[in-house]
């Protein structure tokens, strides 16, 4: 078991890493034999998911440290909104983008 694992707490951020994406996510909860990450089983023994086929495997890995942790979630973040059909999205969803980014300190 890896140190890093055997000391995660709830609250703790860690990344999901695929085979095509890493995610930023914050641990829900750690038993004996488990770490609960977004409602979803890592094995505490090597960070992989429970139940996860070769395919689709899931891994739990460690923000090497808080920024690059921050700048991953931003670019996972903007991959997402860049992936949206603008002319689906309805103006009052596309005000209260805008309105959260300035809220946010973007503009």
């Amino acid at each position: 078991m890896s140190d890093w694992l055997k000391n995660l707490k709830a609250g703790d951020d860690v990344i999901i890493a695929s085979y095509g994406s890493k995610k930023l996510a914050t641990v829900e909860k750690v038993t004996k034999l488990h770490v609960i990450v977004n409602g979803r089983k890592f094995r505490m023994s090597n960070g992989m998911s429970v139940g996860s086929g070769w395919g689709d495997s899931l891994k739990l890995c460690t923000p090497e440290n808080r920024e690059a942790a921050i700048c991953l979630a931003a670019k996972e973040a903007l991959r997402r909104i860049v992936a949206y059909k603008l002319e689906q999205v309805t103006t009052d969803a596309l005000v209260a983008a805008v309105e959260a980014l300035e809220k946010g300190g973007a503009a």
